[in-house]
């Protein structure tokens, strides 16, 4: 019998057209934007931060970097797993190549020890937090808590969303959401009509939350995984603290943790706003590693108290393992692992807790306080690995063992000689003010050198540079004089300053030195209302820094510096233990100090202390340097020669050094020789 072409044809066109009318209803239903994501993305995927669009988290304001001391052994480290419940065994990198890892970063005692990119990868790469962005949202709340927008997690979330008021969610409580056991209706799967699919592609997340959630008391209070919980509680995020989750993460945790690279957090669409609070965080995983580092220092980290150790205690590490009969979802079945605030948890192999955040495709956020190790691994898929946290459970013990030291700093700074880790990109020199009224000064002990310098009405004002010194807060700045100026020129450095001489406004001019003058670029400097202006005007390092970058100067430019001793050698030249100097309104005197090895200031016989630090300044070396001056206007300004050559002296391990200092030009450095013409060494510091 000849089949019935008519009959078949009128089939196939029946299916189709209840196809299209399935995705007509579904598009009037869900929104023709959700239908089009589903239909053309399909599967989330390792590049959707390129699909949706971004609000930009910005890189610190205090950058961290790690030290580094890679162990390279690592790679040959064999490591125990199961793939499809079948036992294997791989060297580290073998099973990181083979199983779709994109990044893997070990830091011990917070020294990178391990750091690999793999399958494409670099470490410049855009990785994608998925689901173990939930365990920041949990760290976010506990911050709001701290932060008095939220006085529990046993609130009902209807006090924060009054749409839930006197519905079936209105007894739902944070907790709740915190630990994925509310009667919140949720399936799994990949159809368009899934749970998965709406809360990762609704164009209006916020909506979707509110009005399309049903209660299932089927839970019982069970553990669900449940990718609502997420959303509302960035809801509650939102509404509590006035803020958008993005900014919020930024000023709380990106910004303390001094992450050195923008994130981006996607966004549910243009039109609304709303952060993907389930899967979208965007980050370089080297700056992710920084949240393990600050969370296995009991929330401290980069100088800062970014969160308290009364939230993690109570958010994780859960208790005990999940039972199986408390579990309604198949992945954690028989794995020995709890589940707290959004965090997993399980036994370590030193006795006590690790505990990480995971994401789909295998993106780990794992800490392991015993072993004083974080571990970060980011993929395109899990692989054949069916559970990546006991590699890390193998990985962190091995580190230990391993017990790396930190390395030695190796570049010697050119102004004082102090070995650093990196050298510094461009130096500072401020104008600080020494009137009677401005005593004593801030920052002048972190300062890399400072110089001494008189000034009209005698007396005298600092130059303090900064390289690699920090401080965060300097002052009171005080005005520019081409002298000092010139000193700054010495170490091509930014001149910093608040007003300026007729002469120095001139030499600014026809030089175009770079210079910032508060006085039209207030940014970054502060007044302290406690002191009375014009001695009362501060900034600090970073501020300045920051200012050098906005404002577009030069900031790779290294000075060239001294010749410093090297470790344990003596300076040369007669014991001399103490020096004065007596300007006209100031009489000041440094003492060597045999148990520091450094000079301690004193200022009419009493000790001279930082006003912030209460630390007397001392110095390594005091050089005298003497110069010809004279006063050429009626208001006493003093024209200070800095050029040609003179006396100097120097003072260093309690010795002092006859000598003399030349200077060839004003983008030159100084150069002290002593009584045989060769070129004086200073000690380091």
């Amino acid at each position: 019998m000849k089949p019935n072409r008519k009959a078949i044809v009128l089939v196939i066109g029946f299916a189709v057209a209840a196809v299209l009318l399935l995705l007509l209803v579904s598009a009037v239903i869900y929104t023709p934007e959700y239908m089009i994501r589903v239909l053309t993305n399909g599967e989330s995927k390792v590049s959707d931060h390129s699909f949706f669009p971004e609000r930009t988290i910005e890189k610190s304001d205090s950058p961290y970097s790690y030290l580094y001391k890679n162990e390279d052994s690592l790679d040959e480290f064999l490591i125990s797993y199961e793939s499809e419940g079948e036992s294997k065994h791989a060297s580290l990198l073998n099973l990181l190549e083979e199983n779709d890892t994109a990044s893997m970063i070990v830091v011990h005692k917070d020294i990178v020890i391990y750091e690999k990119y793999l399958n494409g990868y670099t470490h410049d790469s855009v990785n994608t937090s998925f689901s173990s962005v939930k365990s920041l949202v949990s760290l976010l709340i506990g911050m709001a808590m701290e932060d008095g927008y939220i006085e529990s997690e046993e609130q009902a979330i209807a006090d924060f969303i009054p749409e839930f008021a006197d519905t079936a969610f209105e007894d739902i409580t944070i907790k709740n959401l915190l630990t994925m056991r509310s009667d919140i209706r949720y399936v799994e799967g990949n159809a368009w009509f899934s749970d998965d699919a709406k809360t990762y592609y609704y164009p209006d997340l916020r909506r979707l939350a509110l009005e399309k959630m049903r209660i299932d008391s089927e839970y019982a209070g069970q553990f669900h995984y449940n990718n609502y919980h997420p959303l509302l509680l960035g809801l509650i995020l939102e509404r509590s603290t006035g803020m958008q989750v993005a900014d919020y993460f930024q000023a709380k945790v990106w910004d303390p943790i001094g992450a050195e690279y923008d994130a981006s957090w996607s966004i549910d669409s243009e039109r609304s706003g709303f952060e993907k609070m389930e899967s979208g965080l965007n980050f370089i995983p080297i700056d992710y590693a920084k949240i393990g580092s600050m969370l296995l220092h009991n929330g401290s980290w980069n100088d800062q108290a970014v969160i308290g150790t009364e939230w993690l205690t109570r958010s994780l590490i859960a208790p005990a393992p999940l039972p199986p009969s408390d579990v309604d979802d198949d992945f954690l079945i028989d794995r020995e692992v709890g589940y707290q605030y959004m965090w997993y948890s399980m036994k370590n192999e030193a006795g006590g807790h690790d505990y990480f955040a995971a994401g789909k495709y295998g993106q780990y956020l794992y800490i392991s306080p015993e072993n004083n190790v974080v571990i970060v691994r980011t993929g395109t898929d899990m692989g054949e690995v069916d559970w990546w946290p006991d590699v890390f459970r193998q990985v962190a013990s091995r580190a230990t063992e391993l017990n790396p030291t930190p390395p030695a700093p190796e570049i010697p700074c050119p102004l004082d000689g102090t070995m650093l880790y990196k050298m510094p990109t461009r130096a500072v020199a401020i104008t600080i003010d020494n009137n009677g009224s401005a005593q004593p000064q801030t920052g002048l002990d972190q300062a890399d050198i400072v110089y001494e310098v008189p000034v009209e009405g005698g007396i005298t004002r600092f130059l303090a540079v900064f390289f690699h010194g920090e401080a965060d807060a300097i002052g009171p700045i005080r005005s520019a004089r081409p002298y000092l100026i010139d000193i700054a020129r010495e170490w091509d450095a930014v001149y910093i300053h608040a007003g300026q001489s007729p002469q120095a406004k001139t030499y600014f001019s026809q030089t175009g030195i770079a210079h910032i003058n508060e006085m039209f670029h207030p940014a970054g400097f502060w007044r302290d209302k406690s002191r009375s202006a014009p001695h009362n005007l501060y900034s600090s390092t970073q501020n300045l820094w920051e200012e050098i970058e906005t404002l577009g100067l030069d900031k790779n430019t290294v000075p060239k510096g001294f010749p410093f001793r090297a470790e344990g050698d003596m300076a040369k030249g007669e014991v001399a233990t103490e020096l004065s100097i007596p300007y006209l309104y100031s009489k000041v005197s440094y003492q060597y100090d045999e148990a520091t090895g450094m000079y301690l200031r004193y200022q009419f016989g009493k000790p001279y202390r930082d006003l912030s630090s209460r630390e007397q300044l001392s110095a390594a070396n005091v050089i005298l340097q003497q110069v010809s001056t004279r006063a050429f206007d009626s208001e006493g300004r003093l024209e200070v020669n800095l050029m040609g050559e003179g006396v100097a002296i120097l003072f260093s391990d309690g010795r002092v050094q006859q000598g003399t200092w030349k200077r060839e030009s004003v983008t030159s450095r100084t150069i002290f020789r002593d009584a045989e013409g060769n070129e004086m060494m200073l000690k380091p510091g």
